[in-house]
């Protein structure tokens, strides 16, 4: 006997099963969220601080140059080092001019460098915009004596480096200062870290603060440390990767400068984390709410079979989408689901009808425009033929003009062959050298005809006049001169994005398109059409022709002349219904004795 299963108590285990991986999904995604921006945190961090750092170390080694050039290699440094006896006072203050400039031009917004002679108590000192405060006060007066006492009688600055000094002002500034002495003068170099750090609190993020210290001190912002019980040991213990301190209320970071063994530590708060628990709790809640209401729906409507029909519709809507001209019915003992079935039937052989009725309407609306564009193309070039004729008769050019007949007549057979949709690449171009000898006879000057042509597409299918209707373009836009002009046509095969394209370049170097003919010719908006007929009219030929299958492009070569690119579509192998069984009978072919 085959065991039952109640589908209401499935249904239950189903929902409980959605609410427990519901639950699991959004902790996961929280604990996920929480390590991203925690790592968010660190990365910005080490980023920031990396750039600082770098930005502080590479300020003490230009000043360090700096200073290191005018102590080895200023003259004027030198001469204030002498005896007072020994140089004339306009010497003197020719070098301390000169110093002072060389000075001036090397500081920063947060460094200084004083000079001073041993001998006397003058001193000259230049400092930034926010070094101390970048105001000349008594407090910067003060430090400066300062720094002038810590160096003054010291015979070591060679080996010394680059010294923290802590200021005796009110706020504790700290500086690091670095000195040479050249006989009994001083050049000193300072940098005010409290200045830099301060820089960092105003440009970096509101949860991240910088702290300078050495091994043995805490140098800025000691007491935000302080306050959040952070110490000097644990700042050096977090190195160059991270450390969390008070639970994981913090993670320090910290880099050290081996030359001048300071460091910096990055301090970064993580209460901007744990503020997100919130929105996670409410997201859980939310989400719980939502399977409840969508479970329950489910359920009601499940109970009343309401899926069953619905899922019929689908079948039969999916039917119709692929374009099926009938569905597939089953038999049903439901008698509303029967009555769907027949509706839908009728409704399938109405849509079939009015599609079959709007593909012949659309197919008769192609016809009738292709028709109007190429007669309205024919009777353009006629014209233009008849006046190269009326030109040569006008010059008494007997010769000349029984030629360009032969090759009119070719030209009037092609362009007024009534069943010609669609000609191979072959006799487009017989056609081409046609037109281009009439043109020839009739000019006096020099033009030339270039082919570029894979023999494998020569029985390619393209639509009448598409390469002569740009030879007579250049004709008509480049009038007879000096120069000699060069049409080039060049047909190819390639691949683009996959699909593969017969490319025909059309290009020439004469005057080109003018600005006003590329953008409308690129717009295609018809209104150019009254000047260039026979580009416009081949445009719209080739839209009816090939769809969405093709590709167009018209620009100005760098040089000089214009440049039309087709691309069409490789796959369009066989004529439409009306291309012409034999489109390469020429009247070239008759006897010689007809063409004299």
């Amino acid at each position: 006997m085959t065991k039952r299963y109640s589908g209401k108590r499935i249904m239950l285990r189903i929902f409980a099963s959605m609410v427990a991986v519901t639950l699991v999904c959004l902790l996961v995604c929280g604990s996920y969220a929480l390590y991203s921006t925690q790592q968010e945190l660190v990365f910005c961090n080490d980023a920031a601080m990396d750039v600082y750092f770098s930005g502080m170390t590479h300020t003490m080694e230009d000043l360090e140059l700096f200073c290191n050039n005018i102590y080895s290699q200023d003259s004027g440094f030198h001469v204030l080092s002498l005896d007072p006896k020994a140089v004339t006072e306009a010497q003197i203050l020719q070098a301390r001019h000169n110093v002072r400039l060389m000075v001036r031009s090397r500081i920063t917004s947060m460094t200084g460098i004083m000079f001073f002679d041993d001998r006397t108590a003058e001193k000259n000192y230049f400092i930034g915009d926010n070094f101390l405060g970048g105001l000349l006060k008594k407090q910067t007066i003060q430090v400066m004596e300062q720094v002038r006492d810590f160096w003054e009688g010291r015979t070591d600055l060679e080996t010394m480096g680059w010294q923290v000094l802590v200021t005796d002002t009110p706020d504790k500034s700290v500086i690091l200062t670095e000195a040479r002495r050249y006989r009994n003068i001083y050049i000193c170099a300072m940098v005010d870290i409290t200045a830099y750090s301060d820089t960092f609190e105003s440009s970096g993020r509101s949860s991240i603060t910088y702290s300078f210290l050495t091994e043995e001190q805490i140098l800025t912002n000691a007491s935000y440390a302080q306050r959040h019980n952070i110490s000097l040991e644990q700042m050096l213990n977090a190195g160059d990767g991270q450390l969390h301190a008070n639970g994981v209320s913090f993670i320090l970071q910290t880099k050290f400068d081996e030359r001048s063994h300071l460091g910096l530590c990055g301090i970064v708060s993580t209460d901007s984390m744990w503020g997100n628990w919130g929105i996670f709790i409410g997201l859980l809640i939310l989400a719980f709410l939502v399977v409840c209401m969508t479970f329950s729906g489910i359920y009601f409507y499940a109970k009343r079979i309401l899926l069953y029909p619905l899922n019929k519709i689908r079948e039969v809507s999916q039917q119709i989408a692929e374009g099926a001209v009938a569905i597939q019915k089953a038999p049903e003992n439901i008698q509303e689901i029967a009555e769907i079935q027949d509706a839908l039937e009728i409704l399938v052989e109405q849509k079939v009808k009015l599609e079959t009725e709007k593909m012949r309407q659309e197919s008769q609306k192609e016809h009738a425009m292709l028709q109007y564009y190429q007669l309205q193309t024919r009777s353009h070039f006629l014209l233009n033929c008849l006046k190269s004729l009326y030109h040569l008769t006008m010059r008494g050019d007997q010769e000349k003009t029984l030629r360009i007949i032969t090759r009119f007549s070719n030209h009037i057979r092609y362009v007024f062959h009534d069943s010609l949709t669609f000609v191979p690449i072959r006799a487009e171009l017989a056609e081409v050298d046609d037109y281009f000898e009439i043109i020839t006879l009739e000019r006096t000057d020099h033009i030339l005809l270039t082919k570029s042509v894979d023999p494998q597409l020569m029985d390619y299918p393209v639509p009448p006049l598409l390469i002569q209707t740009f030879v007579e373009n250049f004709h008509k836009h480049n009038p007879q001169s000096d120069k000699i002009l060069n049409f080039s046509i060049r047909i190819d095969g390639v691949e683009l994005g996959g699909e593969k394209f017969v490319r025909i370049r059309l290009s020439d170097n004469g005057a080109g398109y003018s600005e006003e003919a590329l953008q409308q010719l690129q717009s295609r908006d018809g209104v150019f059409a009254q000047f260039h007929v026979g580009i416009q009219n081949l445009c719209r030929r080739i839209d009816i022709l090939y769809k969405k299958q093709h590709k167009t492009a018209f620009y100005n070569l760098p040089n000089s002349g214009a440049c039309s690119v087709f691309y069409l579509p490789a796959s369009f192998l066989q004529y439409s219904s009306g291309t012409d069984s034999d489109p390469d009978a020429r009247l070239d072919d008759q006897p010689k004795e007809e063409e004299k």
